[in-house]
């Protein structure tokens, strides 16, 4: 509509929330378009992305990715800034109750099953987990595609009753909480959102380098990617923090969770607007 001259005075804002060109779901599409056809879909990405007044980007590996794919996009309008997050509001939900009662000691994780989410590295690692911390579970929050796979897998490393699948929630806040320790198993992602919202209310968050600004974050245990052995190790080393070093993570995160604050993500892309 800009383009035609049909939005005078009007400020148009793109967010990109993940990778355009290397998720999953967008090498699948990719890969049933000829060439050709895929160069139309990179021209019609940098016709309309040109027309914005402004493009934001969580990471700045999100941006290399689309000028190595875009070379001819007009850069002069794109700004690189971190996810906010409103984390009284995160906070405030977490203490609602949850229809669940007996969960006991657990770990949490929370996503989609797709691929990029890597639940097939999870469940192997948790077996690990199990075999030190028997009494602990895995509660697994969300649905997906391949959540039959991955039931399957649970049954086939004999977990069925240590792994809790509890779906899709509204409000996972809760859970987050009340975890011994959150989990982010990922293989990629733009910026996780659901990282930040375990940092808001559990001072025990594991995740791997799913992305390239999460090393940058202090607190968060880090693992490999697609490494089982990373990763149950990760976890049990988190599962043995003492208070001390919990109360040094809640004091990192909090120092995190201010700089993504709502207020100063607007003000900052008000200034990228010059509004």
């Amino acid at each position: 509509l800009k383009k035609l001259n049909l939005l005078r005075n009007t400020k148009v804002v793109f967010r990109e929330s993940t990778f355009i060109f290397s998720t999953d779901k967008n090498i699948r599409l990719i890969s049933l378009l000829n060439l050709e056809k895929q160069k139309i879909l990179q021209k019609l990405y940098r016709c309309f992305y040109n027309e914005a007044d402004l493009i934001i980007f969580q990471t700045p590996r999100m941006f290399k990715e689309y000028v190595a794919n875009l070379p001819k996009a007009k850069n002069s309008n794109v700004a690189i800034i971190p996810n906010p997050i409103d984390r009284h509001f995160v906070i405030k939900q977490s203490f609602l109750e949850i229809p669940e009662k007996n969960l006991g000691l657990y770990i949490v994780v929370a996503g989609r099953f797709v691929n990029e989410k890597a639940y097939d590295i999870l469940i192997p690692a948790f077996k690990k987990i199990n075999d030190i911390y028997k009494d602990y579970k895995l509660v697994i929050l969300g649905e997906g595609p391949l959540e039959n796979t991955i039931k399957d897998l649970v049954n086939k490393l004999d977990l069925a009753n240590s792994v809790i699948f509890l779906g899709y929630k509204d409000n996972p806040f809760p859970y987050f909480r009340l975890a011994k320790c959150c989990v982010l198993p990922s293989r990629s992602e733009g910026f996780p959102n659901v990282l930040l919202q375990m940092m808001c209310v559990n001072d025990t968050v594991v995740s791997t380098k799913c992305t390239d600004t999460i090393e940058e974050i202090e607190g968060i245990i880090l693992s490999e990617i697609n490494d089982i052995n990373d990763l149950s190790s990760k976890v049990i080393n988190a599962l043995s923090l003492n208070q001390n070093e919990k109360r040094n993570n809640r004091i990192l995160f909090d120092k995190e969770l201010e700089k993504r604050s709502l207020s100063g993500y607007i003000e900052t892309v008000l200034n990228k607007l010059n509004l």
